[in-house]
């Protein structure tokens, strides 16, 4: 019977130690889940920024992909535009048109420039001898005055 007890006294011994090492470990190891779990929380939130950024720069590309594209097609445009063409006779008979064309109405206004001094010289002719007559009629009134 004591050989019962010791036994029993030793089994409870064992199984509480191991209980208490098994708890051990337990806690040790909800201590180091808990410690993932953050982590993977972190690298989760890490990831969806990341995600959110590729998207921003995608986006981005994409419009200057557009920009670039409309670029290119307003250079090919304006370099046709600017292409180089050859001299015609056409375009040197329009061009000399348009140059006697801008003589002829340097010579409309040149003529209408003229014809407005010259009236206006004739009005100060005619202002002047208006002056000229009144004076002279009032130098012979007042010549005419002492006589009388």
């Amino acid at each position: 019977m004591k050989i019962r007890v010791i036994a029993l006294l030793v089994s409870l011994l064992v199984i509480f130690s191991c209980k208490s090492r098994s708890a051990k470990n337990q806690e040790m190891l909800q201590a180091e889940i808990g410690q993932l779990q953050t982590q993977i929380t972190a690298l989760e939130q890490s990831h969806e920024q990341i995600r959110m950024q590729m998207d921003q720069v995608s986006h981005e590309l994409e419009a200057d992909r557009a920009r670039i594209q409309l670029s290119k097609s307003s250079l090919e445009l304006m370099g046709k535009t600017n292409k180089k063409q050859g001299h015609s006779w056409s375009d040197f008979w329009q061009n000399l048109g348009v140059i006697v064309e801008l003589g002829l109405l340097g010579l409309i206004l040149w003529t209408i420039y003229m014809m407005r001094e010259q009236s206006r010289n004739q009005l100060s002719t005619r202002d002047l001898e208006a002056i000229i007559e009144r004076m002279i009629s009032k130098s012979r009134e007042e010549k005419e005055k002492p006589k009388a």
